[in-house]
């Protein structure tokens, strides 16, 4: 018959076979320094008990951050293990020492038991990667569990770009991740994800507190801002997008303007609804909008959201009377021929209007690719190389039909120029585009014989003027 067991004598059994797991809580966290008083390790408790994060020091400052958890009488950091003798831990041939200084912690807020005010927390501060190389900096969006966050570079000191975090059923949805668990503390935030993964983001600078515009509320302060300078859209496997909204057609509907690289993508439509009170632009429908200080939400009705911030720069209001609007007439096309005689172009494509009289001409549409001969190979940039040309009847194919082309003679109007020439002609090209660009104002008289005659006004907006009059000479 077996014997009870006292509960005191197993607990003392216990403790006895695993005194450096009951221990390590309190000895084990805390900073570590070298013999030189240089900081070395951090550990911070985590989630579940002898896990939790280390930060890495090397010469005083932040190299990076891993996992630490207690196998048997080791602690093992990553690749490397270490252990705690009496008060030190000896870890990579070094004799640590705990430092008396620790992070300030009076208080840890979970996100499962107080999710509002982990929240305000969380949107309320800037946020370091451990290694302080990536910050992060939330802000809430069109609900207390829903916003938008901006990843920055501290290296380069710029965006790399906007994402969308929120809260559901105390689960964290952030950068892609769901984590199951948060805290955040008076120094520091971790996430947990359900591979027992951890993030780990050091509190830093107190956030400003932008002014928010809601589309529902202020309809017209939000459409000027929208209008106002430019919007970025940055991704991290493809081109910056700077979008230029501009209120071509009224005060409230305009075109979208796109930019990736300086070559201008193309347009589409935005509206704003006064029956519904929703923003149209293209065939996407956003029932509500937001500018928050340099940053753009727009909400669809299934709840995803669209985010721009402002790029660095001027930010230049433009209204709908500034907008130069030509009608075409036989009668005078001087205006038209003025604006169409710039160069043009639309992604890749070069477009130039070439008038031979006053109401007929040609519009020429070209792309140029610069080639080279080296060695063997005949290579044309963006376009195709190959070592061998075939010929027969009309047709020319380069290499192994990669390209074909056949021989033709019918007219043409361009012809190739000069690399002098050309420079000349782009310095032409570039004066005329800044003299179309400048704003001006003019006054148009129609007489009763139908003439038009255009009389330029020495002002750039009709915001810069009080009052007209016409009077007797």
């Amino acid at each position: 018959m077996m014997k009870k067991i006292n509960k005191n004598i197993f607990v003392l059994i216990i403790m006895i076979n695993f005194p450096f797991v009951l221990m390590a809580k309190n000895k084990l966290i805390g900073m570590w320094l070298d013999v030189n008083n240089q900081p070395t390790i951090e550990l911070i408790q985590g989630f579940k008990p002898n896990t939790g994060i280390a930060i890495i020091y090397d010469k005083g400052k932040i190299e990076d951050v891993e996992k630490w958890k207690i196998e048997d009488d080791k602690v093992q950091i990553s690749y490397h293990s270490g252990k705690l003798n009496g008060n030190i831990l000896e870890y990579r041939n070094k004799q640590l020492k705990k430092s008396n200084e620790t992070r300030k912690i009076t208080n840890t807020i979970e996100l499962k038991k107080e999710p509002n005010i982990f929240i305000d927390v969380l949107t309320s501060h800037k946020w370091l990667t451990g290694n302080e190389k990536k910050s992060y900096l939330f802000f809430k969006g069109f609900s207390n569990e829903t916003g938008i966050y901006n990843k920055i570079d501290e290296t380069k000191s710029e965006s790399e770009g906007l994402g969308e975090w929120s809260v559901a059923k105390n689960v964290f949805n952030f950068d892609s991740t769901l984590y199951l668990e948060a805290i955040v503390t008076d120094t520091y935030m971790m996430f947990l994800d359900k591979s027992d993964r951890i993030l780990f983001l050091n509190k830093s600078d107190k956030l400003k507190k932008y002014d928010k515009l809601e589309l529902k509320e202020v309809k017209e302060k939000f459409v000027n801002d929208l209008n106002s300078g430019e919007w970025l859209s940055r991704a991290a496997y493809s081109s910056d997008t700077i979008y230029k909204f501009r209120p071509v057609f009224g005060d409230l509907s305009g075109l979208k303007y796109s930019y990736s690289k300086n070559i201008y993508g193309g347009a589409s439509e935005w509206e704003y609804s006064l029956k519904t009170g929703s923003l149209k632009m293209g065939y996407t429908e956003y029932i509500n909008a937001q500018i928050q200080g340099p940053y753009l939400l727009l909400l669809q009705k299934n709840g995803d959201v669209t985010s721009y911030q402002r790029p660095k720069g001027k930010i230049t209001k433009h209204i709908f009377s500034n907008i130069k609007n030509i009608e075409v007439s036989e009668k005078d096309t001087n205006q038209l021929q003025d604006l169409l005689n710039n160069q043009l172009h639309l992604d890749d494509y070069t477009y130039q209007f070439i008038f031979k009289n006053n109401t007929e001409g040609y519009l020429h549409k070209f792309k140029t690719y610069p080639f080279l001969v080296s060695g063997n190979k005949f290579e044309v940039k963006d376009w195709s190389n190959f070592e061998n040309l075939k010929f027969y009847e009309k047709e020319i194919v380069f290499g192994k039909n990669k390209k074909s082309l056949a021989l033709d003679s019918k007219q043409v109007y361009l012809k190739h120029i000069s690399e002098d020439e050309s420079k000349k002609l782009q310095a032409e090209k570039k004066s005329a585009t800044e003299k179309t660009s400048k704003k001006s104002i003019s006054m148009t008289i129609v007489t009763k014989d139908g003439k038009n005659i255009r009389i330029p006004l020495p002002v750039g907006s009709f915001q810069d003027i009080v009052k007209l009059t016409i009077e007797p000479n």
